[in-house]
């Protein structure tokens, strides 16, 4: 009888869409989700509803995952409760939720790493997004996804660690250069747009600007910009081969570049000089 009240009540749930059902429950999950179904659906849609609208608040969500989402949180939620109904130690029961936590965790990544860098971090961000775009396989993209899933997991481990070179030594592994190329040309262009943008102000108001065309600097200011973010990602952790390439790009500046590399330079020797200045001041002797 207990199992098919059971029965009558997960497999409800689930062929009616309540749940997920993408992770089975055990089978003490099953029996007491029979006996206090009522209480645990209540308690399980109360709590995963402020889950996904903690998540809504902190995280870019798609309205079309948002109901997947809420699914996932009201089954782990159930399932979570389950174990307040067991006889077991308040640590054991701890350790339980946490396990269903670290169970379901995935899967809400995976819906948020396309469009939140902080969760696996923007190389990882743009490379699933794009790798269609760059001629990726279904296959590549599914182990771009695995690779920020594992980096998600770690960084959740610790926030602090600087995962960056492992993270394009593996994507090394499975994509071409030119697609990777491609991905972090997109990853860098906006930021060096705006770095030319303000180089040509710099230059306007040191006067150092007579003939020029802004658009045409500034484009050019800007392709120099994203190939220097492009070698610093690429290459980070390869010092050696960082360098060499920055190297080879530095000879190629253009003229924008060069004049912005003037006035940063004026810059920090009047800063030098100032700071100096105030440090002799202040001697009493």
């Amino acid at each position: 009888m207990r199992k098919k009240l059971f029965i009558t009540a997960l497999t409800f749930m689930v062929t009616s869409g309540c749940f997920a059902g993408i992770f089975p429950f055990s089978e003490q999950e099953e029996w007491i989700y029979a006996e206090n179904a009522e209480a645990l659906n209540f308690r399980g849609n109360a709590v995963g509803s402020d889950a996904l609208e903690e998540l809504v608040q902190k995280y870019c969500v798609l309205t079309s995952d948002a109901g997947f989402l809420k699914k996932l949180f009201v089954e782990r939620e159930i399932r979570k409760a389950t174990y307040d109904y067991m006889d077991y130690k308040p640590w054991d029961k701890m350790l339980c939720k946490q396990r269903i936590d670290s169970l379901y965790q995935d899967s809400i990544n995976a819906r948020l790493i396309p469009y939140n860098p902080s969760v696996a971090g923007e190389v990882i961000t743009m490379a699933v997004r794009l790798s269609k775009s760059v001629g990726a396989s279904p296959e590549t993209k599914g182990r771009i996804v695995a690779l920020g899933l594992d980096v998600a997991r770690r960084k959740r481990l610790n926030p602090n660690y600087f995962y960056d070179k492992e993270i394009m030594d593996s994507l090394r592994t499975f994509l071409k250069k030119d697609q990777l190329v491609r991905i972090l040309v997109t990853k860098n262009s906006d930021a060096a747009k705006q770095k030319a943008v303000k180089s040509w102000e710099n230059a306007v108001r040191e006067g150092l600007v007579v003939d020029e065309d802004s658009v045409d600097a500034i484009d050019k200011a800007q392709d120099y910009y994203t190939s220097e973010g492009v070698i610093n990602d690429l290459y980070v952790g390869h010092e050696s081969a960082r360098m060499k390439n920055l190297s080879a790009l530095w000879k190629r500046q253009p003229l924008l570049v060069r004049m912005d590399g003037a006035i940063q330079r004026k810059t920090d020797l009047k800063n030098r000089k100032e700071e100096e200045s105030k440090t002799d001041n202040n001697l009493e002797w």
